[in-house]
């Protein structure tokens, strides 16, 4: 392989036309703390999360069978023994027949986009359960720092009315007591 490969700052791998592994660059070394023959033909399944193989290599059998480029995310083992999200893309190479001489690829570390998506997640149903308890509804803002209500859960009377448009009031006003007697 050229120096170029060697060098890149993303993890590079190529295969033969039976998904068996023929070459990975420095950095896939580096990153997964594996020799070059240890990763060889099929060695370099090791490296991928028990869970996430199954499906890796299903999405390996479509894109070889329809000689079709893949990408997927699936967990690679680090060299600290740490599980990592990595986007995984590949393209075939074709020979000038039109034969599959095999598949050259990259990766790249996501973990923690996938770590920010998750949490953007969580917060999101967060705050939309703290709005159906809160009963105040959706808001969004616009230009200028100004909200507007997009979705009214609470009528528009009494304290409720007053607490939607901002207002507190410490405790509801008297109700005078000939309405109690007739209630």
């Amino acid at each position: 392989m050229n120096l170029d490969a060697e060098l890149a700052p993303v993890l590079i791998w190529m295969s033969d036309p039976d998904k068996r592994c023929t070459y990975v660059n420095t950095t896939w070394r580096r990153f997964t703390g594996r020799s070059l023959e240890a990763v060889l033909a099929d060695g370099w399944r090791e490296s991928i999360h028990g869970d996430d193989l199954p499906r890796c290599l299903q999405v390996l059998d479509v894109a070889f069978g329809e000689r079709r480029p893949f990408t997927q995310e699936h967990r690679l083992r680090r060299h600290d023994g740490e599980y990592r999200w990595v986007l995984d893309s590949g393209v075939p190479l074709l020979a000038p027949d039109g034969s599959l001489t095999g598949y050259v690829g990259s990766s790249v570390d996501v973990t923690e986009r996938r770590l920010a998506e998750d949490s953007l997640r969580r917060k999101e149903s967060e705050l939309r359960e703290a709005q159906r308890l809160a009963a105040i509804g959706s808001w969004q803002w616009g230009e200028h720092g100004r909200s507007r209500l997009v979705r009214r859960a609470i009528p528009r009377s009494g304290i409720r009315a007053r607490l939607a448009r901002g207002r507190r009031q410490e405790s509801p006003a008297p109700v005078p007591a000939r309405r109690l007697a007739t209630d």
